[in-house]
């Protein structure tokens, strides 16, 4: 078996079934357990650290700086866990982007964080040139009809 990484940051969604999908997303994004990673009922744990935390915080900020909507999350959030709250963790809610563009920092760079820049795109040959110009960005998700 091959370790794989996979980060879908980018999310192509045909501009027909966009606003649908976005609904559907946030609503599900909603009801994701962000909590200690040792109760079986959390789905979202803490970022590694600290740092890698600011770094996400900071392409969060960067995003919103070149004109994409932050349409949900993206905000640090304390925990409760048990007996304990983690008042210290680096816990993030996850980040939903619209009106995003290629250019941005937001999409061009791997964030490795739990943020999503969503894309519309209107026939399949656009999205495909527009995924081939960025050399340094892996993994993107399409959704058409």
């Amino acid at each position: 078996m091959i370790p794989l990484c996979l980060s879908g940051t980018r999310i192509f969604v045909h501009s027909s079934i966009k606003e649908k999908f976005l609904e559907e997303f946030i609503r599900r994004t909603r009801k994701l357990k962000i909590g200690d990673p040792m109760h079986p009922e959390t789905q979202i744990g803490a970022m590694i650290n600290p740092q890698h935390m600011e770094k996400v915080l900071g392409y969060i900020k960067s995003g919103q700086e070149q004109g994409a909507s932050l349409v949900y999350g993206g905000d640090r959030v304390t925990v409760a866990g048990g007996d304990q709250e983690f008042t210290q963790g680096s816990f993030l809610s996850p980040a939903i982007f619209d009106h995003c563009t290629d250019d941005m920092k937001l999409v061009q760079e791997e964030i490795f964080g739990m943020v999503a820049s969503v894309l519309s795109f209107e026939t399949e040959d656009e999205v495909i040139q527009r995924v081939r110009q960025c050399s340094s960005c892996m993994h993107p998700f399409f959704f058409s009809v």
